[in-house]
C-alpha cells in the first residue's frame, strides 16, 4: 500500500506552476521541516507522536491551577503539559499585508484584521472551528476552518474557499487528513504555547530558563530555548526566546499581559510576539483569549467529533485511507470516489481533485506559518552583507 506522505508528496509537487515563487519557496520549507520531524516521529516509534495539538500518552494532565500553586508556577505547568480545557475563545490579528506578512514598515498592531476561534483541547484530543466574532459561538455555520483529532482519527474541513461542502475525515496518524489538520492547526498551538513555535507541552524547566524538548520542535535542526522574566507582581512579563539553527540564532521576545477574562491566575490574556531589527523590536504575532475554561476530567470523542456540523451545514463526509477516499452515505455504505490520486466519480471538466485541492491549502498553511522565519533569515542575511 503507498504511504500518505507519498502522497501527500506527490501531490503538492503539482502545485507550484499555480503559485507564485516566494510563496511556493516559504511552502515547500514548511512543508519539508514537517515531513522532517514526521520521518523523526517515524524513526522513534517508542516515543509519542508529537503531530497533534495534544500528546496521545495519556488521557491524565495535571491541574493548570491547584490550590497553594504560584502564578508563575502555573503559568510554567501550562507550557510543561497538554492542558484540559473545556473551552477557548481567542482572537489572532492578522498583518495589514496578508500578501507580505513580514513587513516592518507597517506597524502590526495598526492591522484590524482579525479572526476569532473556539477550541478544547486534552492529551490526545483537540477541536478547533473558526467562528465570525466572539458572540457567534451558538452559530453552527463554519465560515473557516475546522480541525479535530481524537485519538488516530481527524477531520478537516477547508472553509469556504475550496469544497466548501465537505468533511474530509480520516483514520491513522500517517493519514493525508492528520497532515491537513496538523498543518492547520498551527494558530491554536502558538496560543497554547503561548506564543512559542512549538508542539503543546514540550516546555522543560530549570529555574526561569526552559528549553523544548526535541520531540517538541517543528524540524529536527531546530533547537528553543530562553529565558523567563518575571514582574513585581509575581506575573510571567515575557520570554527571551532563541531559535537556534545549524547557521545562526534568531531571537525572538515574547511580551504578554493580564485582563479580567476569567483565566486561571497567573496565565496571560494577551500574548504578543516581536523579532528583531538590529535593536528595534518588530512584532509579528497577536493572541488575544477573551475566555478560557479549565475541565477538570478528560472527556470521550463525542466532545470533539464533529457531527451536529456535519448536519447543520449538509455536508458530504468524505473518508480518506492510504490512497483511496470514499463518500460516506447516510445509509452507512461507502462508496469509492478516488484511487490513488486518480477521480472514479465524473467531474466538470476542468474541476480540480480533491487531492490536488488539499495540497494547494496545506501549502498556503505552511506558507503562512513559516513566512516569518524566512523573513528573519532574509533579514540577516542582508544584515551580514552591509
Amino acid at each position: 500500500m503507498q504511504d500518505s506522505r507519498t502522497v501527500v508528496e506527490m501531490d503538492a509537487m503539482k502545485v507550484p506552476k499555480r503559485m507564485p515563487l516566494i510563496c511556493v519557496s516559504v511552502a515547500l520549507i514548511g512543508f519539508w521541516d514537517l515531513l522532517a520531524a514526521r520521518g523523526q516521529d517515524t524513526a522513534q516509534k517508542d516515543k509519542p507522536s508529537a503531530r497533534s495539538v495534544a500528546s496521545t500518552e495519556s488521557r491524565k494532565a495535571p491541574a493548570v491551577e491547584a490550590e497553594g500553586v504560584s502564578p508563575l508556577q502555573t503559568f510554567k505547568n501550562f507550557l510543561s503539559s497538554t492542558p484540559l480545557i473545556e473551552s477557548m475563545v481567542f482572537r489572532v490579528r492578522m498583518p495589514a499585508d496578508t500578501n507580505a506578512p513580514w513587513r516592518a514598515d507597517i506597524p502590526f498592531s495598526s492591522s484590524q484584521n482579525f479572526r476569532y476561534y473556539e477550541a478544547r483541547c486534552q492529551p490526545g484530543a483537540f477541536f478547533l472551528r473558526e467562528v465570525s466574532g466572539p458572540d457567534a459561538l451558538l452559530d453552527e455555520r463554519i465560515p473557516g476552518r475546522l480541525a479535530a483529532v481524537f485519538d488516530d482519527q481527524a477531520w478537516f474541513h477547508y472553509g469556504p474557499s475550496y469544497r466548501k461542502d465537505i468533511l474530509h475525515f480520516g483514520v491513522g496518524p500517517n493519514n493525508r487528513v492528520s497532515e491537513f489538520v496538523h498543518v492547520n492547526s498551527h494558530v491554536f498551538r502558538s496560543v497554547l504555547s503561548l506564543g512559542l513555535m512549538s508542539e503543546v507541552g514540550a516546555v522543560e524547566w530549570e529555574g526561569n530558563r526552559f528549553h523544548v524538548r526535541k520531540d517538541g520542535t517543528p524540524a529536527r535542526f531546530l533547537s528553543i530555548s530562553g529565558l523567563l522574566t518575571s514582574s513585581s507582581a509575581g506575573l510571567v512579563d515575557s520570554l527571551r526566546v532563541t531559535y537556534s539553527t545549524t547557521n545562526r540564532d534568531i531571537d525572538w521576545v515574547i511580551r504578554y499581559g493580564y485582563q479580567d477574562a476569567g483565566l486561571p491566575a497567573g496565565l496571560p490574556s494577551l500574548i504578543r510576539c516581536f523579532t528583531f531589527n538590529d535593536d528595534q523590536e518588530i512584532e509579528r504575532d497577536e493572541y488575544l483569549i477573551s475566555s478560557l475554561k479549565m475541565a477538570s476530567a478528560a472527556k470521550g470523542i463525542e466532545a470533539f467529533r464533529p457531527d451536529q456540523f456535519v448536519a447543520t451545514n449538509r455536508w458530504q463526509v468524505h473518508f480518506y485511507s492510504n490512497d483511496e477516499v470514499y463518500l460516506l452515505q447516510t445509509n452507512g455504505y461507502r462508496r469509492l470516489i478516488e484511487r490513488q490520486g486518480l477521480i472514479v466519480q465524473k467531474r466538470p471538466p476542468g474541476a480540480r481533485s480533491p487531492t490536488e485541492l488539499a495540497a494547494v491549502y496545506t501549502l498556503w498553511a505552511g506558507a503562512n506559518f513559516w513566512m516569518f522565519i524566512l523573513a528573519v533569515r532574509m533579514s540577516a542575511g542582508k544584515q551580514r552583507k552591509q
